[in-house]
């Protein structure tokens, strides 16, 4: 028995502890979500060095070198795994049986994060993958839910849809990323082709269509620098809302993304947002409330035990720019406030904020 238990000791995985405040983000593609994480971790480092001691992008885009982990023991490898290997990206397995019990995707992409944190003392992992067409997700879930200070950053169809956030709130249950030639290669929807979909069928289709990145492509530089650092309040409320869209299992939704929290984790933004709809009861500063515009009147109540100061009450367009500021101070618990009110037609969200967490509410 003695024996046996040296044995098992020699050939388990070597364990690297840390106390670095460091992150592994782990992407399935190798073109959009990398290139996006990158400009965003050169933000970071820019203006924040000392938030995180490293951030670790993987992959690595097409078009530069192959990664050479710069603290991992093993050696530079190619993404692909030979026919003989029991790799993943990067790191590889001790044995085949336990590789073909993770090599489904998207749980390969969770289990490679957990060697990362494992081998190399990374405390905190991202595992960053969409819907597409892969079928384990229900594993990659629970495996991401075991390991403690592992993520997941979802978006159904595709990242696109995290994309879409920036500029407008679409519940249409896009089914590709884009569409594409016999070749295989974004046939560029939303440029007026012959066979154009328009932006029915894929997102970048619609991107491109309503101008919002007329020259959107899957390599696309600088898409966080040029488009989502101008528009960070409007991505967190349009991912907040189409989280509201089902009640499913997440993997099981389209439209859905949360990459807005793997965002502000980086940008070490703790707000919480919020979507609510009229006449929906939601927790509010130790409370409940409800809104209800109806007959020129704005009412909230308070179906609270505590009593609500809201002193940023805010009306705001489609976009969330602010247009008017609304006085409606302090209301007692088990109370309501009826404050006359004519809405033009720029003011269709109320925005509410109790210093630390940001509600919207849908106006009509």
């Amino acid at each position: 028995m003695e024996t046996l238990t040296i044995y098992l000791k020699t050939m388990a995985r070597p364990q690297r502890k840390t106390n670095k405040k460091n992150i592994v983000i782990l992407c399935e593609g190798t073109e959009t979500e990398v290139r996006f994480f990158k400009d965003l971790r050169d933000h970071v480092n820019k203006h924040a060095p000392d938030r995180f001691s490293e951030i670790k992008i993987i992959p690595i885009p097409l078009d530069n070198t192959p990664v050479n982990p710069r603290n991992s023991r093993r050696k530079s490898r190619q993404l692909q795994p030979s026919s003989t290997s029991f790799r993943y990206y990067i790191k590889e397995e001790s044995s085949l049986m336990t590789y073909n019990r993770y090599k489904a995707q998207p749980t390969r992409y969770v289990r490679e994060v957990q060697l990362f944190m494992e081998e190399d003392g990374y405390v905190e992992g991202w595992a960053v993958f969409d819907k597409d067409t892969f079928t384990h997700h229900a594993e990659a879930f629970d495996l991401a839910a075991s390991i403690n200070g592992l993520h997941i950053a979802f978006s159904s169809y595709c990242f696109e849809e995290w994309i879409l956030t920036h500029f407008e709130r679409n519940p249409h249950p896009f089914t590709t990323s884009v569409c594409k030639n016999s070749d295989k290669k974004d046939k560029g929807c939303g440029t007026g082709l012959l066979d154009d979909c328009h932006g029915n069928i894929c997102i970048g289709g619609r991107i491109r269509e309503c101008k919002y990145i007329p020259d959107y492509a899957k390599n696309k530089e600088s898409i966080f620098i040029k488009y989502t650092l101008p528009r960070l309040e409007q991505c967190y409320a349009n991912a907040a809302w189409i989280r509201t869209l089902s009640t499913e299992q997440l993997y099981n939704r389209n439209p859905y993304t949360d990459v807005d929290r793997l965002v502000k984790r980086l940008l070490d933004e703790d707000k919480e947002y919020f979507w609510h709809e009229l006449d929906y009861i939601f927790d509010f500063s130790q409370s409940k409330i409800i809104v209800n515009y109806d007959n020129g009147h704005l009412k909230i109540e308070n179906n609270g035990r505590m009593s609500v100061v809201l002193n940023g009450c805010t009306l705001c367009n489609s976009n969330f720019q602010k247009q008017r500021e609304l006085d409606v101070g302090y209301i007692e618990a088990e109370s309501h406030k009826k404050i006359p009110l004519s809405l033009s037609d720029n003011e269709v969200l109320l925005r509410l904020s109790d210093g630390k967490n940001i509600h919207y509410v849908s106006l009509g």
